[in-house]
């Protein structure tokens, strides 16, 4: 071969071992990058998290109230205060969203999906709560029902009391008033019309009531 030729081969052989020398370090362009990403990745989670974790606590302190409820024999003080737990939790989890929308529009890459991840927890974490509020409220309702069949019941027993004193008072009508001396007739009548008094009265309680819960 030539010189020229010679050349030309050693010239190749150069570039084929710059091109080579070029694949290892195209990688090692995107470290710094990479390592960046990771980095920023690991601050946005550390942020995220800060807020995440007690707002998943809450939740879990939440559907523990809410748990005691669907047991039976809830009180109002209960209800109260499972209540203020979902509120409470609810609150964390919005913050915690909040925060997350607020760093989604720029996050790119490794950042994104970890910002993804977050939500879907979070998301997770607020149907959790949507579902334990609508629980509390069947809990309610059925605390509430059981309480207005007990107070209609003892407003029926109040009538009830009342017409058999209404009864007691007829008795000496049903004997035959003219046997009795007019002093104990006038005390009959007297009885017998404070009874219809107190049973019509007792009556209309009874109907306002359950009137104003229908």
């Amino acid at each position: 071969p030539t010189t020229r030729d010679a050349s030309i081969a050693e010239i190749n052989k150069f570039h084929a071992q710059l091109l080579q020398a070029q694949n290892k370090l195209n990688p090692l362009k995107t470290v710094k990058q990479d390592f960046m990403q990771r980095e920023t990745a690991q601050r946005c989670v550390a942020e995220v998290m800060e807020k995440l974790t007690p707002a998943e606590i809450e939740c879990d302190k939440a559907e523990e109230g809410t748990l005691l409820l669907s047991e039976g024999g809830s009180t109002k003080d209960m209800m109260v205060q499972a209540d203020m737990a979902v509120t409470k939790a609810m609150g964390l989890v919005q913050a915690v969203l909040k925060l997350i929308l607020a760093r989604k529009p720029v996050a790119t890459g490794l950042v994104l999906t970890e910002v993804k991840k977050l939500e879907e927890r979070a998301r997770a974490a607020e149907k959790r709560l949507q579902q334990l509020k609508n629980s509390q409220k069947e809990a309610t309702e059925k605390v509430s029902c059981e309480s207005l069949i007990k107070e209609a019941g003892d407003k029926l027993q109040i009538v009830q009391d009342a017409v058999s004193k209404v009864s007691n008072a007829e008795g000496p009508f049903l004997m035959g008033v003219e046997e009795l001396p007019i002093q104990e007739t006038l005390v009959a009548v007297k009885a017998c019309e404070t009874a219809a008094t107190s049973a019509n009265t007792a009556v209309s309680i009874a109907r306002m009531f359950i009137a104003t819960k229908l």
